[in-house]
C-alpha cells in the first residue's frame, strides 16, 4: 500500500487502520469516499453514486484485479486500473467518437453538426480526434502556412482552434483525413435538410 496519494492530500486523509476483516477493497472504498467528502462539495448521495460506478460498471474494487505496479500517486494507480479494465476485447473491437451539436434558433430552426469517426487498425477514433488536429496546426506551423507574421499581422499573440485562419486550414486537412462535421437545418424534428 502507497501512501503518498498527490495533490493537496494530506496523510491525516488515509485511513489509518482497516477494521478487522476488511479487504483492501473495502479500505480503498472508504478511503475515496473521505478524499471525495474533504475535497468536493458534492453531498452524500453523489459521492454513493460515484462509488457505485467506479464499484459495478469498472469494478475497481474487486480483489482479483488490482494494480500490479506501486505508483507515486493515486492517479497514476487509477491510470493503470483504466487502462486494463478500458482495454478493447479483441483485436477486431473498434472504438467511435460521436459529436452532435445542436442550436435552437427562436424561428423554429435547430442546426446540427455532428461527426461521426470510427477507429482503425491503426489509430483509435479519439487518437485521430485527437492527435490529428494537433498534428496538422503543428505542420501548418512548420511548413510556414502559419507563421509569426499572420498573428503579428493581426496583433495576435495567441489564436485559439475558433479563429477562422486555423480553423478553416485545420478543419480542410482534417476533412482529408476523413474527419469532416455533416451540418444540416431542421425546420421541424420530422423533416431535416443535409446541406
Amino acid at each position: 500500500k502507497n501512501n503518498n496519494y498527490g495533490g493537496n492530500m494530506t496523510s491525516s486523509m488515509v485511513v489509518e487502520e482497516e477494521e478487522e476483516g476488511d479487504d483492501d477493497g473495502d479500505a480503498l472504498k472508504r478511503l475515496i469516499e473521505d478524499i471525495l467528502r474533504r475535497n468536493t462539495s458534492w453531498d452524500t448521495q453523489r459521492v454513493q453514486t460515484f462509488l457505485q460506478c467506479l464499484e459495478c460498471d469498472l469494478n475497481v474494487f474487486s480483489a482479483e484485479q488490482r494494480v500490479e505496479h506501486s505508483h507515486e500517486s493515486v492517479v497514476n494507480a487509477f491510470c493503470e486500473l483504466l487502462q486494463q479494465k478500458l482495454r478493447f476485447a479483441d483485436v477486431n473491437e473498434r472504438d467511435m467518437v460521436l459529436l452532435i451539436n445542436r442550436i435552437t434558433t427562436n424561428k423554429q430552426k435547430i442546426y446540427e453538426s455532428s461527426l461521426l469517426v470510427f477507429g482503425d487498425d491503426t489509430y483509435s477514433a479519439m487518437a485521430r480526434t485527437v492527435g490529428f488536429p494537433l498534428a496538422v496546426v503543428t505542420q501548418f506551423l512548420l511548413n510556414g502556412t502559419l507563421s509569426k507574421q499572420t498573428f503579428h499581422d493581426r496583433n495576435i499573440g495567441v489564436l485559439d482552434a475558433t479563429d477562422p485562419t486555423v480553423s478553416t486550414l485545420v478543419l480542410d486537412k482534417c476533412k482529408e483525413l476523413g474527419i469532416e462535421f455533416k451540418s444540416r437545418v431542421m425546420t421541424d424534428y420530422k423533416q431535416s435538410k443535409l446541406q
